[in-house]
């Protein structure tokens, strides 16, 4: 992330052009996944519990995708791009910031 320098905290610079910054969060443990029985069974390992679902960044970009689409057809076309642990974004620090905005 280092070699990335301010692209980190000005998303301009990452993806320019950039105005606006949409921040998500999911939660993504499959309800049926039952945490326990893994960790009861010697011949599965248990890594995270997070892990025993689909893969998070293809579920959150696909459902990324579907909001474009649905503020596209609320607003026009606009240029986007959607990041999922796959570019050096400061998620947790926008996230904050953005809901420091909502509460006020």
């Amino acid at each position: 992330m280092a070699k990335h320098g301010t692209k980190r905290t000005r998303p301009a610079e990452l993806e320019p052009g950039t105005q606006r910054i949409i921040s998500v969060r999911m939660d993504y443990l499959p309800a049926e996944v039952e945490s326990t029985k893994v960790l009861g069974q010697p011949s599965r390992a248990y890594v995270s519990r997070y892990a025993l679902g689909r893969d998070y960044h293809k579920l959150m970009r696909k459902r990324l995708a579907l909001l474009a689409k649905k503020i596209e057809q609320a607003v026009g076309r606009f240029g986007y791009r959607a990041f999922v642990d796959s570019a050096p974004v400061m998620e947790r620090a926008l996230a904050q910031k953005s809901r420091a905005r909502l509460v006020r």
